[in-house]
């Protein structure tokens, strides 16, 4: 399996976590903050092109995922809630 499979297929897994939360389990967040601050701890966006992946999935532009991920990295996150 090539690296890139690899990728996508744990950014899916990552995906399917979250959408397979209940909404009341997601707590104060936003859950579009919630799927990029599980995404950032699973270390998916170290990875060239996880950001417009993520934005295009979301609907939502570059700079915000940027961002979303500045406040993550700030603390301002729980996603204790989400497992792997």
């Amino acid at each position: 399996m090539s690296l890139q499979i690899k990728i996508l297929t744990s950014m899916n897994g990552c995906w399917q976590t979250v959408e397979n939360t209940p909404h009341d389990q997601i707590g104060v967040l936003p859950r579009r903050l919630n799927v990029i601050a599980f995404m950032d701890s699973k270390g998916l966006f170290l990875v060239k092109g996880a950001v417009d992946r993520v934005a295009e999935k979301l609907g939502i532009s570059r700079v915000t995922v940027y961002s979303y991920l500045e406040e993550v990295r700030k603390g301002n996150n729980s996603i204790s809630h989400l497992t792997a």
